[in-house]
């Protein structure tokens, strides 16, 4: 039997959809056009970035929402537990990037547009959904274990390719500037935001779902 998805959901998702797949896009246009690497090195550098990773993660979750509502897609990522390990995720660039990030990095044109929607825009918007029209359902601090294992994935992945082609996609993982220890200090940090923010979450979901 076909599951009937409630309009708001459905409309809030399509938006999200499109913010999500248009800042994406844009940087991947802007960013074949202006790379001096090979196309395939360019794609490699481009999702080398949690930014880039997450906001997908975002997208995909979007469009399963507006269009596999019914298939095994669509019910994984329209449980709580999914929806607010994704919000946590897109908080954190949100936050990481306009905290640390903002000042470094100047973008004009199109790169502006789309740096507003990935760091910005889209992270504000699925605080939004996700605070009054996702599906509220019982939150469990052990769950916080299984949530951390994509950007500690994500670290380590990072690591080891920088140790390889001898770069990293963000500055305070730098380890060729930086070296091992500071970048440790950087990681153990943003460790403790994730866990912070996770058990955050938890509490203001579990309220919510009471209400």
């Amino acid at each position: 039997m076909q599951q009937k998805i409630k309009p708001e959901i459905w409309w809030t998702a399509l938006i999200g959809c499109l913010f999500a797949w248009t800042g994406i896009g844009i940087q991947l246009y802007d960013t074949l056009q202006t790379s001096r690497l090979s196309v395939p090195g360019t794609l490699v550098k481009f999702f080398s970035y949690f930014t880039i990773l997450t906001n997908l993660l975002v997208a995909l979750y979007f469009s399963a929402i507006v269009f596999a509502t019914d298939a095994a897609i669509g019910k994984f990522f329209r449980k709580y537990a999914c929806s607010t390990a994704i919000a946590v995720y897109i908080l954190v660039v949100g936050i990481i990037y306009n905290v640390s990030l903002r000042s470094i990095w100047t973008f004009t044109g199109w790169a502006k547009i789309s740096n507003e929607l990935l760091h910005t825009v889209t992270p504000a918007y699925f605080l939004i959904y996700w605070f009054f029209i996702t599906e509220k359902e019982k939150l469990f601090f052990s769950t916080i274990f299984y949530w951390m294992i994509y950007p500690l994935f994500y670290l380590i992945h990072t690591l080891i390719r920088g140790t390889i082609v001898h770069s990293y996609p963000y500055p305070f993982i730098d380890v060729n500037a930086l070296g091992y220890s500071k970048v440790i200090l950087n990681c153990l940090g943003v460790a403790v935001l994730f866990f912070l923010l996770f058990i955050i979450f938890i509490v203001i979901g579990n309220r919510l779902k009471r209400n």
